[in-house]
């Protein structure tokens, strides 16, 4: 499951190098275990979304990386301009 957990980071965040190998690691067991176990500690939980902030994986921290992410420009802004 950790394999899994780590291609699945790797092909979601492809701005991710070398370097990232530890904090991506970190997150693939984290992921892995939340998915397998129904009565994870809230805990792991907390360790996981700090790792994602890390690896620039949610939206506030993504902002940081500019415009590598063009999937997900808003529709509506053609129209409103």
């Amino acid at each position: 499951m950790q394999v899994e957990c780590w291609r699945a980071f790797a092909g979601e965040l492809p701005w991710l190098c070398k370097s990232d190998r530890l904090i991506l690691e970190l997150a693939s067991r984290h992921s892995a275990r939340m998915q397998t176990e129904p009565t994870c500690p809230m805990a792991v939980y907390s360790e996981l979304r700090l790792c994602l902030s890390a690896m620039c994986a949610t939206p506030v921290t993504r902002s940081k990386l500019g415009d590598a992410d063009d999937d997900d420009q808003d529709p509506l802004a053609e129209f409103m301009n």
